[in-house]
């Protein structure tokens, strides 16, 4: 609490080992909501909740959603694309219900790299269109629930073949490819006057982006 109190902290996120059981979690995101008084600033208490493999709230507590892909597989065999817009609704009440009030999710990122070590199923599609179409609707469903939404890995980590938690990737599209591909979810989204709330970043090397090597904590 000192240290959210005298930094004036904007934000907490929440990840698996922060996460037991549902009465834990309520009495963890009511206590952050209770400092947002002192700190001075809204507390954005966040985690990602995507679906699929990703999914840090309690499975035996809560409906598991499916990922990306597999949401994209089902529509592509016939439902509706309003099933993501309800599957964000739903993803967004059973978080806000926690004091949750931001997701690091949807992912915005196309496959472009089937052997991606990190993307893969989490991505919607290998398309980008199908990405932007279905990024949206998830999305709208999580904001009509009033959840902060994030699209992530800007500016596209679908091509990578390095986990990027693990090492440095390296995207090497053109940049029309990456225009074409990688931004077309952003870019979609601006045009239809749909942006999402925020943005993440992805910790990515894209020399057609920027050419700017990045330094470490020594400054090289």
């Amino acid at each position: 609490g000192r240290i959210i109190k005298s930094n004036h902290v904007g934000g907490v996120i929440l990840f698996s080992n922060n996460i037991k059981e549902r009465s834990q979690i309520e009495k963890l995101t009511s206590w952050y909501a209770g400092m947002e008084s002192s700190a001075g600033v809204h507390l954005l208490i966040a985690t990602d909740n995507e679906g699929g493999n990703v999914f840090r709230l309690p499975r035996n507590e809560y409906a598991s959603f499916p990922g990306n892909m597999a949401l994209a597989a089902a529509i592509e065999g016939g439902s509706s694309e309003q099933l993501a817009f309800e599957q964000g609704r739903l993803l967004a009440q059973d978080l806000l219900a926690l004091k949750i009030n931001t997701n690091f999710a949807p992912v915005a990122d196309v496959n472009a790299n089937p052997f991606n070590p990190v993307i893969n199923v989490r991505a919607f599609s290998d398309n980008a269109d199908v990405v932007s179409r279905l990024a949206g609707k998830i999305a709208a469903g999580m904001e009509r629930q009033g959840l902060v939404t994030t699209y992530k890995h800007f500016p596209g980590h679908g091509s990578t073949s390095t986990d990027s938690h693990t090492g440095l990737p390296r995207v090497d599209l053109s940049r029309d490819q990456a225009f074409a591909i990688d931004i077309a979810p952003y870019q979609q989204a601006i045009s239809a006057h749909a942006a999402p709330d925020m943005v993440m970043t992805a910790h990515i090397q894209y020399p057609a982006l920027d050419e700017t090597l990045g330094t470490n904590r020594n400054g090289q």
